[in-house]
């Protein structure tokens, strides 16, 4: 947009732009009258502006907080641009790109959204713009437990990289108890990993909320994985079948587990895996996936042991018998999913669902 558009905007919604962080020579504007908000009111002052600009001959806006009203404005906004020439001005031809591209970010936000409280989120984006004191834009002057809410949204190696060796204040908040830690091991190079485990895994095991393990040069480090005793959700892939065995015998104690999701390759002594996750007293989820020539292997049917497990997902292949045995150990089931069943007469059924 011209910079003299650009300075009019300024002008006119001056606690819109109040950041006025936007790169002008790539800023780009349509309709703010059409939002559903009195911009002259006190409640607009939660709503700014972060970043207005041209991509890809498209049009991205965003805003700390929006209405409804606001989210439509910007989705219709958007998808004009995406029809709009950017030589004459005119309508043209819709470029279908852009438009997967702003539909596939709408849903993003809205898949990030439903799995927050709306209260939370109206906190993480307004809390900035509610304060008449303007050093709170510096990073470091923000609350303590905000920023522990805004280290939920960060896989636990991603807040060592950036806030451990920070300063004195960031390295208590992050060893105080209070803080939940996520993490996901398949990324890591071996020697970073051991730093990182060294300083801030170990010993810390016991506030571990998820733990995504993949690497198999990092998973030996949680064989007793029972120290783990705050773990919610369990993800165990490329595991060598002694180690998963091993695993799964230590994560009987755990009591909040309540998901995993597990790969069993042709090694695993699937009826001894089996039986180990029907104890997890507490788990409601669980996916299990195989290697491309293993199938389900059969169990008798259960006289005396009853799973948690409500939701059940197979990647891989099983017979109906198979199936039948290993759903009578789940009397709480309500949902089941299969990727392949071998029905009566070599039928197969793709992608089998029942809720």
């Amino acid at each position: 947009m011209r910079k003299d558009l650009a300075a009019k905007l300024y002008a006119d919604y001056p606690h819109l732009f109040w950041q006025r962080s936007l790169p002008r020579n790539q800023s780009s504007m349509h309709d703010v009258n059409g939002m559903g908000l009195d911009l002259t009111s006190p409640e607009a002052k939660q709503y700014a502006f972060t970043q207005v600009k041209q991509k890809l001959g498209g049009l991205r806006t965003y805003m700390t907080n929006t209405t409804s009203a606001m989210k439509n404005a910007i989705d219709d906004a958007e998808n004009k641009a995406a029809r709009t020439c950017e030589l004459c001005g005119e309508q043209g031809s819709a470029n279908e790109k852009l438009i997967s591209m702003n539909k596939k970010k709408r849903q993003q936000d809205t898949t990030l959204n439903n799995g927050v409280d709306d209260g939370k989120i109206k906190k993480l984006r307004g809390t900035l713009l509610t304060t008449n004191n303007p050093d709170i834009r510096i990073f470091e002057d923000i609350s303590n437990e905000l920023l522990r809410e805004v280290f939920e949204y960060f896989d636990g190696y991603e807040i060592y990289y950036s806030f451990f060796n920070l300063n004195k204040r960031f390295q208590n908040l992050l060893t105080s108890s209070t803080l939940r830690i996520k993490i996901h091991t398949s990324f890591i190079s071996k020697p970073i990993f051991q730093k990182y485990y060294t300083h801030f895994i170990e010993p810390y095991k016991h506030r571990i909320k998820s733990l995504h393990l993949s690497n198999p040069c990092t998973m030996h480090l949680f064989l007793d994985i029972s120290q783990c005793s705050q773990l919610e959700n369990l993800l165990l892939e490329n595991t060598e079948s002694q180690y998963l065995e091993n695993i799964l015998l230590h994560i009987t104690s755990l009591s909040n587990l309540s998901s995993l999701v597990i790969h069993i390759n042709d090694n695993s002594n699937q009826i001894q895996i089996y039986n180990q996750i029907f104890l997890l007293s507490t788990l409601k989820y669980c996916k299990i996936s195989f290697d491309k020539n293993i199938q389900l292997e059969q169990l008798p049917i259960s006289t005396n042991i009853s799973s948690s497990i409500e939701h059940l997902v197979i990647i891989g292949k099983c017979y109906l018998t198979e199936l039948h045995n290993f759903l009578s150990y789940l009397p709480h089931l309500c949902r089941l999913s299969v990727k392949y069943i071998n029905a009566v007469y070599n039928q197969i059924i793709e992608n089998y669902s029942f809720i």
